[in-house]
């Protein structure tokens, strides 16, 4: 009977299961279990800046089949809500390690032939299971770690089937963990980030003119940049991403029009500015975001450009100048388009912010 070692990274904080760098896993089935194996399941915990997770030596843990992804018939593959801690006293057969060090929980299965004749006595192909890891707190109440989708075959793995992060035979090396440790990579978090027309600037040359116009009914008020259709113009915001990561950006869009029909194309382009750096320097190159008028007076949010690279050296701590531009050479808008505002996407950095 194969012997298998499967290393599963759980963001703690997030309560997701990562990849060994620490990006997000995804898909309906994480996890493939097949005929007559053993193995162990490898859990390295960590925390959202790459560190280990340092649970205590006295925490207990549980691991099972989610309930609410059962079968009717139990497969047994794995204990259900199996318990235990480092002392061994929950669970005396053995059947668990834990290496609070290196934020490690082991928990063994094995896909026997009773187990998986009694889960398919209907002779499926396949099921479909849910598993969880949780930290067991009698006070405040149990902590699922993670929980994430599994299915086990009914069928023995093929010759050279093995898959990519799989080691044997039984549970890991203090080599193993360490290198867990060391290639684990912070989990690279998403932040959005709104800026108002109101903290824009007109350029002075081929600007965009600033409005202010009051709605009829409910005396709402708009602030706008006004691009219209005879030419190319332009507005720029300034300002600063907090705990950026200096990478790519994108940006959405937010914008109206009293009338007309038709679509119109807003082009995004950035420079990070540093200390010392000449003010009086070209943005990187251009990314679009085109957007088909739906209703005059209501709110448009376009699609989001491809990524843009920021001109200069970028770094967290450094000024974003961003230019928005109507280009009305690839737009059929027929009417002033009125910039309300910009949406920003970026990466935050993997590290924390030094003080001053």
């Amino acid at each position: 009977m194969p012997r298998l070692q499967f290393h599963l990274y759980v963001n703690v904080e997030r309560r997701i299961l990562t990849d060994s760098a620490g990006d997000p896993l995804g898909g309906d089935r994480l996890q493939e279990f097949f005929r007559e194996e053993s193995g162990v399941l490898c859990f390295h915990c960590f925390r959202d800046d790459g560190a280990v997770w340092p649970f205590g030596v006295s925490d207990a843990f549980e691991f099972g089949t989610a309930r609410d992804w059962d079968q009717t018939t139990d497969p047994d593959v794995f204990s259900e809500d199996d318990q235990f801690n480092i002392a061994g006293d929950w669970d005396a057969a053995g059947f668990s390690q834990i290496n609070p060090a290196f934020g490690l929980i082991c928990c063994r299965y094995n896909t026997n032939t009773t187990a998986f004749n009694t889960a398919f006595s209907a002779n499926p192909e396949s099921l479909d299971a849910g598993l969880y890891l949780k930290l067991i707190d009698l006070t405040n109440g149990n902590v699922t770690l993670c929980q994430y989708p599994a299915t086990y075959r009914n069928i023995r793995r093929t010759a050279g089937g093995t898959p990519p992060g799989v080691e044997s035979p039984t549970y890991p090396t203090t080599v193993q963990m360490t290198a867990a440790v060391a290639t684990r990579a912070p989990l690279a978090a998403v932040r959005h980030v709104f800026w108002p027309a109101s903290s824009a600037v007109s350029r002075t040359t081929a600007g965009a003119a600033p409005g202010a116009v009051e709605l009829a009914t409910n005396d709402v008020m708009l602030g706008s940049y006004d691009f219209d259709t005879a030419a190319d113009e332009a507005v720029q915001f300034s300002g600063y991403l907090e705990h950026w990561g200096a990478s790519t950006i994108k940006v959405k869009p937010v914008w109206t029009a009293a009338s007309g029909t038709g679509t119109v194309c807003w082009s995004a382009s950035a420079r990070a500015l540093a200390n010392d750096d000449a003010l009086d320097q070209a943005f990187g190159t251009a990314q679009s975001s085109t957007d088909t008028l739906i209703t005059a007076n209501d709110e448009h949010v376009g699609p989001a450009t491809a990524a843009i690279t920021v001109a200069g050296t970028p770094a967290n701590g450094q000024r974003l100048q961003l230019q928005i531009l109507r280009d009305v050479s690839e737009d059929t808008l027929n009417a002033d388009a009125c910039l309300l505002g910009v949406w920003i996407e970026y990466t935050e950095a993997a590290t924390e912010e030094a003080a001053w």
